[in-house]
């Protein structure tokens, strides 16, 4: 069944700041939204941390896996840019590729296989009882094989899906761009629909009655579907609604007013969301939808925050990644790269790990408040964007790409550059400064994406 339910409009003064929307369907006419990215050093993955190795994705096309020094263990050369997220599950890392195919490697580095999907391969896979479940460019979902990557069943949901889903009770969420929220079965029925005034891409999160985070996209690798009673599951949209359902039924619980989401999951943390906006603000919301601090940053939000110790750290396109205080929203101090930050920070053991545009990943020593250090990837120049239905842009010819050997900065050589604003980047800011000011520019129909 489809869920419809009539939305009220916000109040006026709720569209203050409000920024154009960058995906608006209303002007949009490619399929593909992301096409105009070129091949470059950034990051667009989030690293997967697990014991002793972070792995990610680079639009350099290769996969990386480093050790908690920022020294490469290995890397894997896919066909194109890998947007995907890794997924860890037992002894293998699982991760899709602008290619086309989805990956499975072993933590050593050796290619266990790789299976064709005909279609980019955005989304971030959920792994559940040797089951993998991925969505694609194309809006098919897929449950797949571990063991040798073979289809088991699949869904056209008619649009792009871009990150992962969430799963519990033998249901699994997933939403796509053009708005539909999906509950289906472990089996591949479709339970239940919503379909929301605008694109569903972040990943859903579902949370249990007494106030348990169940299934994320922080939490997506299980040995067995995971079993809760009472769940949850919330999502935001680019209608500018962050919603709660109940996972069973698909009832609408409560909404509340967020701006845009473009691609930021929930984090939840001692019964809070925490999400991003296109707004450039991170939202704190309770458990009854009540927006309990806002922050404001310089620029779109387009990735998931990520609490620890409370603190919460977020990234922002106006290239710098914010600690924040969970309870208050108060600014500990922000740290200034050399590009956007669109992939989320995934802080463990006192690190705070995260990828920039500029096309390094950082370690920041969240106590010391210190660069620990900083990853090249194997090509120089950051990737070119351009927005996707601009039409009277024209494209710089690309480069060629040579590949070079990557190279780990440790803090002490790491030398920041000075941008137009008069800042140093790879340098933090401390916390009686203001939040970053990129100007207004990204506001108006120049934004680069």
């Amino acid at each position: 069944m489809i869920m419809k339910y009539e939305e009220k409009q916000p109040a006026p003064d709720a569209f203050e700041n409000m920024m154009d929307s960058d995906f608006g369907m209303a002007d949009h006419q490619p399929k593909n939204r992301i096409a105009s990215v070129s091949i470059g050093g950034s990051i667009f993955s989030t690293p997967s941390v697990s014991k002793d190795l972070i792995v990610f994705g680079c639009n350099d096309t290769f996969v990386y896996a480093l050790d908690r020094c920022g020294e490469k263990q290995w890397s894997l050369k896919t066909g194109d840019m890998a947007f995907s997220s890794p997924t860890f599950f037992r002894e293998s890392v699982i991760i899709g590729s602008n290619d086309g195919f989805v990956y499975n490697i072993d933590k050593s580095g050796e290619l266990r296989w790789k299976a064709n999907l005909g279609t980019k391969v955005y989304g971030t896979p959920t792994v559940i009882d040797d089951v993998i479940y991925v969505g694609s460019e194309n809006g098919i979902f897929r449950a797949m094989s571990l063991e040798d990557g073979k289809e088991i069943w699949r869904i056209n949901t008619g649009d792009e899906i871009w990150f992962s889903s969430a799963a519990v009770n033998g249901s699994i969420f997933i939403g796509n761009h053009s708005g539909l929220f999906n509950c289906i079965s472990k089996d591949g029925e479709v339970l239940w629909k919503f379909h929301a005034g605008n694109c569903t891409v972040s990943s859903p999160l579902v949370v249990d009655k007494i106030g348990n985070e169940v299934s994320s996209f922080r939490n997506r690798s299980f040995q067995s579907f995971p079993r809760a009673d009472g769940c949850r599951v919330i999502f935001g949209a680019g209608d500018g609604y962050t919603r709660c359902f109940d996972a069973g039924s698909g009832q609408l619980l409560w909404k509340v007013f967020t701006n845009w989401i473009g691609g930021s999951a929930s984090f939840y943390d001692n019964k809070r969301f925490f999400l991003g906006s296109y707004d450039g603000r991170v939202y704190s919301i309770d458990m009854s939808g009540a927006v309990k601090w806002k922050f404001q940053t310089g620029n779109k939000i387009v990735s998931s925050p990520f609490v620890s110790n409370g603190i919460v750290f977020a990234g922002s396109s106006d290239s710098n990644v914010y600690a924040l205080d969970a309870g208050s929203g108060d600014m500990i101090w922000r740290f200034l790269t050399d590009g956007e930050i669109i992939s989320s920070p995934v802080a463990d053991g006192g690190v705070v790990y995260f990828a920039s545009w500029d096309g390094h990943l950082y370690a920041l020593s969240i106590k010391d408040k210190s660069v620990m250090w900083k990853f090249a990837t194997s090509v120089s120049y950051p990737s070119f964007i351009t927005r996707p239905h601009t039409v009277d842009v024209k494209v710089p010819a690309q480069r060629p790409v040579e590949f070079t050997p990557t190279a780990t900065l440790k803090g002490y050589q790491i030398e920041g550059t000075i941008n137009q604003f008069g800042e140093r980047t790879s340098t933090f800011y401390g916390a009686r400064g203001p939040a970053y000011k990129s100007g207004s520019s990204y506001k108006t129909r120049k934004d680069r994406y």
